[in-house]
């Protein structure tokens, strides 16, 4: 394929990653639950059942068990962030938040010493705060876009760990295929009487939703656009997601108060200096 295609398929995973936020009608418990096991059968029947049973046979079991934590906590506090801050904000402090949140899991370098990485930190915590000060989010929400954030990072680091012996090219996919459904089975207990009440059954076309659309694919158009683009590439190319996320939004009727141009700027900034950051620490 040619280097535009797999561009392509990085920038339509982010957007199709942010279409989740669209997702209403039921408890955020519940959101998360359809998108953990559906998104997670899915992807283990696209990989093949027996490679991701070989893979889960010799993974850490440390860093199964952190991978599908660190899912859980993604995708209930994203849900819950969705509902109490709308798709704009929540996309843009996950985005932002969340690579600041990965490099304290970091261990083979040293990022958050840097003064930039510093700054960083600061600008996207001033961003937060600026936002709940405004009234552009409540302080519950705001709190669970960043959770989200560091459930996200814990989720990467961890799945690293789990599959370290093999080459990430190899693992990326199924070893997000088992972290979304072990996740979706350790969380059943606590959906379970929700999905009842919920009757799934008669929402097919939601769990169908976040099933496919919002996980499946865009996880697999990820993973095919990584194959023809280094990996830091296909990441700056979904620093676009706040803004996806932004048109989705306004096209779905959603609220975006003023307050966001503000916490967009100061969010863009920080998330500037932490690239800028890494830069300074790979060159030394």
């Amino acid at each position: 394929m040619k280097p535009g295609v797999y561009a392509s398929c990085v920038l339509a995973a982010g957007l199709l990653w942010s279409l989740a936020g669209l997702a209403d009608g039921a408890a955020p418990l519940v959101l998360a639950e359809l998108r953990l096991l559906g998104g997670g059968a899915l992807l283990v029947l696209y990989c093949g059942p027996a490679r991701c049973l070989r893979l889960l046979l010799g993974a850490s079991r440390a860093g199964v068990i952190g991978a599908a934590a660190g899912m859980v906590l993604f995708q209930w506090c994203l849900f819950g962030a969705y509902a109490r801050c709308g798709l704009a904000f929540t996309a843009l402090v996950s985005t932002g938040a969340s690579p600041l949140c990965a490099d304290l899991f970091e261990t083979s370098d040293a990022k958050w010493r840097t003064r930039g990485w510093r700054a960083a930190v600061l600008l996207c915590g001033g961003a937060l705060l600026l936002a709940i000060v405004l009234g552009a989010v409540p302080a519950a929400g705001a709190l669970l876009a960043t959770l989200s954030a560091a459930g996200y990072a814990l989720y990467a680091a961890a799945s690293k760990s789990a599959s370290s012996s093999a080459p990430a090219d190899d693992v990326l996919l199924p070893t997000t295929a088992l972290a979304l459904a072990v996740a979706g089975i350790a969380l059943l207990p606590a959906a379970g009487p929700a999905l009842g009440a919920f009757g799934v059954h008669k929402h097919l076309g939601l769990a169908a939703f976040l099933a496919i659309a919002a996980t499946a694919l865009p996880y697999v158009l990820f993973v095919k656009g990584l194959r023809g683009m280094a990996p830091g590439d296909a990441l700056t190319l979904l620093n676009i997601q706040p803004a996806a996320a932004l048109l989705l939004a306004l096209a779905a009727g959603q609220r975006v108060p003023p307050a966001y141009l503000a916490t967009f700027t100061l969010m863009t900034a920080a998330m500037l200096l932490r690239s800028r950051s890494e830069a300074i620490t790979l060159s030394t």
